[in-house]
């Protein structure tokens, strides 16, 4: 008889083991291969229709960073209440007021710190070979806040997969942030969060949204640039409100660079004149000191 020529490409397996009683092959026990979470840019030719389960999350850099930082301003805050008691029961009304409005600062600190560390312990997303499951912030506004939702979603229901940068704060201090959106037979739109448009380190929502548009067989639609209100996004996800006259609107990446040369103008701006009043601060001094001595 002819010998059957090998597959080159195939991958190796151990030979499976024979049981005498019936003269068959008995299956062999496959190991279980764990795959760990992809933080890191994809490699050169990688396969993103590859069955195994792959889960993305934000890196243990992030989170360890994150986790020191509210570790070590933790003990401050919770002293803040303490000093704040103690001057009032001394009457020392004018050191009170400005140690209120540093505790009203550090609670804004303290609040950002909190939020941005729950995002990044509680936010996965998991991608198998026909389903998709994920833990995201339940509100739909660039700010996660502290309320997650899970979902599980089938692959065959997912109909596009769609991406489109946001511009907030322009055109004073423009900030650019990514998001996608996977969209389902039915019309439910689920979102995956957002991060800045050129941040490919914190969260990987591209290389999610490629994985995904590649097991589900279709392509990733691109919505270009919207640009949106903080004040309108403030109103609709706090009080519901909407303004019509904030509506967001298209814009070109041409607008992008305007916005960005104005903030850029700006902040030099702000750097003459702090400088001019430093100066202006140590020569009055120089010019007191003189005359008093």
């Amino acid at each position: 008889m002819p010998t059957p020529i090998s597959d080159p490409n195939a991958s190796r397996e151990q030979a499976e083991p024979v049981d005498a009683a019936t003269d068959t092959k008995a299956p062999a026990a496959r190991p279980t291969v764990q795959t760990p979470a992809l933080t890191a840019p994809p490699s050169e030719g990688e396969d993103l229709h590859t069955p195994p389960l792959v889960t993305f999350e934000p890196g243990a850099v992030r989170k360890s960073a994150l986790c020191l930082a509210f570790l070590l301003l933790l003990p401050f805050y919770v002293s803040l209440p303490a000093m704040l008691a103690m001057r009032l029961s001394y009457g020392l009304w004018g050191s009170t007021v400005g140690l209120g409005l540093l505790a009203l600062a550090f609670t804004a600190i303290m609040i950002i710190l909190w939020i941005q560390l729950n995002h990044a312990v509680r936010t996965y997303v998991t991608i198998g070979a026909d389903k998709v499951k994920f833990n995201v912030p339940r509100n739909n506004g660039p700010t996660p806040f502290l309320r997650y939702t899970t979902t599980t979603l089938n692959l065959d229901d997912i109909i596009a997969v769609e991406t489109h940068r946001e511009c907030y704060g322009a055109p004073v201090v423009p900030v650019l942030l990514r998001t996608v959106i996977l969209v389902t037979r039915d019309g439910s739109r689920h979102k995956l969060g957002y991060v800045h448009a050129n941040d490919t380190d914190s969260f990987p929502l591209m290389r999610i949204a490629e994985m995904i548009a590649a097991r589900a067989g279709i392509a990733i639609r691109d919505g270009g640039i919207v640009e949106r209100s903080v004040r309108a996004e403030v109103a609709q996800q706090v009080a519901g409100f909407t303004y019509q006259s904030l509506a967001p609107r298209a814009i070109k990446d041409v607008e992008i660079e305007r916005y960005n040369a104005r903030h850029r103008s700006i902040v030099v701006v702000l750097v003459v004149l702090l400088t001019v009043a430093l100066a202006v601060g140590i020569g009055v001094d120089v010019m007191r000191a003189g005359s008093t001595a």
